[in-house]
């Protein structure tokens, strides 16, 4: 049975980690609906900032749904009316607003969204600098651009780039570059055109609703493909992969649609059609991927919004869905953070925050540090982790302020590691304090840096390096600050001369890692030796060929979580094994994963407080969609723990659940008789952390409409 529906039920609630029985951390599973999770919206755009999500689009007229886990849905609360010389009579009413996209960029909303009435199809641009508006249009006289599905996107490198749906033989999607969110330069590119004798031409010639992201030093596309009308039933969602975002080709995609109809067998009994207008959006927690789109359900015209998960087995994407709330296997909803603070609440600053010095308070649902002399920090008491996400809005309350961020890591008052934002310096820092030992780095920010505006600073933890990210790229400089003498510690906020406002502090124990940034595999916390020689390259995490089992540990102790890994053989044979323990606790409490090396066949064995679990095994079954074979792309074993079982995956499929509670573990990899590389490895605990219902009010997330 579908996990969602039986949560609903309330016959199932996931534990958090047992760690956190130690914080007072645990609070109750938020139980929440299935799809479709908001009915009549379609074509919508979904933006993530300070821990929520707003929605917009056809169906909200001008107004945003506001959510704190894509899964329920307050609002709309209206943001936007047009008021310009270009879309005149009925094309002007909030009802024409659509296909929206919503992006912050330097401290600034930008709400891009189309008007097709009629003969007009144009793109219009309003601005804001608070996410609930109210949006004004900086260019009244004419629209932003041309045509429909505007979607802006910012690479890795902070260059911008605009996609939007022209009209030529059929529709195409084109890409252009910009200067900033209000200035188009160059010239629009053509990059993707339905391709003939393929799913993207059962009907109409349909390439539109691009959505970019970069994930593992690839751009992944998602896309739509043929007719959107009901008659039809064929529209679905396609990828197109390329190396950057101006290089999107046919070439690139994938020879099959990424999410597409079901009937009602496959649903469960529910069909689902017409899926469309998607949103790649990171979860609650970080660490996972979200598809938000809208679909057609049982052949209703009425298009509701729903979500599913995205799964990326190494560098490939692979969509769960669609999904319903009776698709049968498990399917559970936004794993959300151990830790999350949206300052729903006024009053002083309470456990398990623990000020250490400053003037802290929550006021107008934001956390705000006002004391302007001397450093100020606020610690989560927590425990103690060795790879965590931590991040937080963050916006200075005066133009004197200094110093603003976050407590990357720490140890105690004299043992700790500070990023933040330097104000007088036009920079953002890293500071590194071992006693009277003080190590510091700059590295400066644009000169039209918005100081005025909020920013999102974002630090992973993974094991001996911290990558800073600066509102959801990497820093400019060098982003990876070395931590070698960091060991397990705890984050949390701080300023320093200045005063600072906070809000949308996110926790999540766990990494998420690839090529070369593959690291701490010999953290054998569990008291079982690594053994093998084991080595980290552009091709992954390498095990060499050695007699006996070579095998690999890392992480913190979690009773709850996903571990997902790429596992290659490098030499076929049912007599060569490689695989994963997705727990070890110790000799008498684990859980083992084995691969062949031909790939045919998974076994999993082990033992539970010493007991010897039944093996069990399950022949290997590719994917009929898949962009590589099994020999060439490699078996992706991911594991979720739930709090009396293990379910398995094996190549993206159901496989296998064995039944058990065990201790906290750690995870690990092994190999016998062979080399092997893993790569594309996540692993993270899952929380339950809870916290007010979702409100909104004027200017930010905060009464109930």
């Amino acid at each position: 049975m579908n996990l969602r529906s039986m949560c609903k039920r309330g016959r199932c609630r996931v534990l958090p980690l047992v760690l956190l029985l130690t914080a007072g951390l645990i609070h109750s599973h938020a139980v929440a609906a299935p799809n479709p999770v908001l009915s009549a919206v379609a074509d919508a755009g979904v933006c993530s900032f300070n821990g929520q999500y707003f929605l917009m689009g056809v169906g909200t007229k001008g107004g945003v749904f506001v959510s704190d886990d894509l899964v329920r849905w307050a609002g709309p609360k209206h943001v936007f009316s047009m008021n310009n010389d270009w879309a005149k009579g009925d094309a002007s009413t909030d009802a024409n607003i659509h296909a929206c996209d919503i992006a912050l960029v330097n401290g600034q909303f930008n709400l891009y969204w189309s008007v097709n009435n009629g003969e007009l199809r144009q793109i219009g641009r309003a601005v804001a600098d608070s996410i609930l508006g109210p949006y004004t249009e900086p260019e009244r006289d004419h629209p932003f651009d041309g045509r429909i599905d505007p979607h802006l996107f910012v690479d890795d490198d902070g260059a911008q780039y605009f996609y939007t749906v022209r009209f030529d033989t059929g529709n195409w999607i084109w890409g252009q570059c910009l200067s900033d969110p209000g200035t188009l330069k160059g010239s629009p590119m053509p990059l993707l055109t339905p391709v003939p004798g393929t799913w993207e031409l059962k009907d109409a010639p349909v390439n539109e609703g691009p959505f970019v992201r970069r994930y593992r030093n690839n751009c992944y596309m998602l896309y739509n493909a043929n007719h959107t009308a009901l008659e039809y039933g064929n529209y679905a969602l396609g990828c197109a992969v390329a190396k950057n975002p101006m290089e999107f080709t046919n070439a690139g995609k994938y020879p099959y649609p990424v999410l597409d109809k079901i009937g009602g067998a496959a649903g469960g009994g529910v069909s689902v059609s017409n899926c469309g207008q998607p949103n790649l959006v990171r979860g609650p927690n970080w660490f996972e991927w979200w598809l938000v789109y809208f679909a057609v359900y049982d052949g209703k015209p009425l298009r509701s919004q729903a979500i599913d998960r995205v799964l990326f087995l190494d560098r490939e994407l692979l969509i769960d869905g669609p999904t319903t709330a009776v698709t049968p296997g498990t399917h559970l909803d936004p794993s959300l953070p151990l830790f999350r603070d949206l300052f729903h609440r006024i009053g002083p600053l309470a456990a398990p925050w623990l000020p250490r010095e400053g003037e802290w308070s929550v006021m107008n649902g934001e956390l705000h540090q006002t004391r302007q002399q001397g450093l100020c920090r606020a610690n989560l008491d927590v425990p103690a982790a060795s790879n965590y996400v931590f991040e937080s809005g963050l916006r200075f309350l005066d133009k004197d302020s200094r110093q603003a961020g976050v407590v990357a890591w720490e140890n105690g008052r004299e043992d700790a590691l500070y990023v933040g934002l330097d104000r007088s310096q036009n920079a953002w820092f890293w500071v590194r304090r071992h006693g009277f030992v003080i190590r510091t780095e700059t590295f400066p920010l644009s000169g039209q840096f918005n100081w005025d505006g909020w920013h999102h600073l974002t630090t992973i933890k993974n094991g001996s390096v911290i990558e800073v990210l600066l509102d959801g790229i990497p820093a400019p400089g060098n982003p990876c600050v070395p931590a070698e003498d960091c060991g397990a510690g705890r984050p949390g906020l701080a300023t320093r001369n200045g005063a600072a406002a906070f809000d949308g502090a996110v926790y999540s124990i766990g990494w998420d890692e690839f090529d070369g940034n593959i690291r701490g595999w010999s953290d054998a916390r569990c008291g079982t030796p690594v053994t093998g020689v084991w080595n980290a390259s552009d091709q992954g995490l390498s095990a060499e060929a050695v007699s006996g089992e070579a095998r690999a540990f890392k992480g913190d102790l979690m009773e709850t979580g996903e571990f997902s890994v790429q596992v290659r053989p490098g030499q076929a044979g049912t007599d060569a094994e490689c695989g994963i323990y997705p727990l070890y606790a110790d000799e008498k409490n684990y859980v083992r994963v084995t691969v062949d090396g031909d790939m045919t066949r998974v076994v999993v064995c082990g033992k539970c407080n010493d007991t010897l679990l039944p093996e069990q095994s399950a022949k290997i079954t590719p994917r009929q969609r898949r962009t590589a074979s099994l020999r060439d792309g490699g078996c992706n074993l991911r594991a979720l723990r739930l709090e009396n079982r293990l379910v398995l995956f094996v190549d993206g499929v159901e496989t296998l659940a064995v039944p058990g509670v065990w201790p906290p573990s750690q995870v690990g990899l092994f190999t016998v008789g062979t080399a092997c590389r893993f790569n594309g490895i996540t692993c993270y605990a899952r929380g339950s952390a809870t916290q007010a219902p979702v409100e909104m009010k004027q200017g930010r997330a905060g009464a109930r409409p």
